[in-house]
């Protein structure tokens, strides 16, 4: 069945005019539609966020939503927005997604993504990005990381099935820039690495210490070096290391005192 709009805007301004809300029953008696099409209109602007629902006792009432408009939330949003519909149609674009794609939101809306300049900054991961978005319309949702190498930066993708206000099925696609994010991660990984090679070095003694000289960590090739088990020397302070009767040179004050050393009481 195909939802019409001028009976949707009459269900809505019969729910304007009840904000206590109304039954089925009572939508019915005034608008000419059977109780089986009332119910596919109200779980459309249910769907849509147009129209709330609550029970009372066996019975549903049905009122008009206060809650903002998707629209007017993804205007805001920091994110790169995109919403298509089943056509593959761009019926709405975010400043952000038009300063990515380089282009006016005049220029987007109406046009085929497939024939807009949206395919330029995917390249050769357009097919590919078509391919979900039609996955989305079918009702699959998804979620990955892109890297564009036209703009070298790397975006999370989001594609999540929508249905607009007017009752037609489509897509809504979030796009965030997550390029520091991963060169972050992976300076990470790299120092991590760094730091578990110079560990399992067999002939580097390696011991970490804080910033008072307590020791965090030590390689096996310390733990030999100076006959000392791990688990006895670690959370200590690094002097306990060195033997007995060897000493840590110390700092002096303008007057002789000796000055004590980080990590002393």
């Amino acid at each position: 069945m195909v939802l019409k709009k001028e009976i949707s805007d009459q269900i809505k301004d019969l729910l304007h005019k009840n904000p206590q809300g109304l039954k089925i029953t009572d939508i019915v008696k005034v608008i000419d539609i059977n109780r089986n099409t009332a119910g596919r209109y109200l779980e459309n602007l249910l769907v849509a966020g147009q129209v709330e629902m609550r029970r009372l006792g066996m019975a549903k009432i049905y009122k008009i939503s206060h809650r903002v408009p998707l629209s007017a939330v993804l205007s805001i949003s920091s994110e790169s927005v995109v919403q298509l519909d089943s056509f593959l149609r761009i019926v709405f674009a975010n400043e952000p997604f038009c300063t990515l794609v380089g282009t006016d939101r005049q220029s987007l809306i109406g046009k085929n993504i497939e024939y807009s300049s949206v395919a330029l900054i995917f390249d050769e991961l357009f097919v590919g990005f078509i391919e979900r978005i039609r996955e989305g319309i079918a009702g699959q949702e998804w979620s990955g990381e892109i890297r564009l190498s036209s703009k070298g930066i790397i975006l999370f993708c989001r594609i999540a099935p929508t249905v607009f206000e007017d009752g037609r099925k489509g897509v809504s696609i979030l796009l965030e820039d997550i390029t520091l994010r991963k060169q972050g991660e992976w300076a990470l990984m790299e120092s991590e690495a760094t730091a578990r090679a110079l560990m399992n070095s067999p002939t580097d003694t390696v011991i970490l210490m804080d910033t008072h000289g307590i020791i965090l960590d030590l390689n096996d090739t310390a733990a030999f070096k100076f006959k000392k088990s791990r688990d006895k020397v670690i959370g200590t302070l690094a002097d306990t290391l060195l033997p007995k009767d060897c000493t840590i040179p110390t700092k002096t004050d303008k007057s002789g005192h000796r000055k004590k050393t980080d990590g002393e009481v």
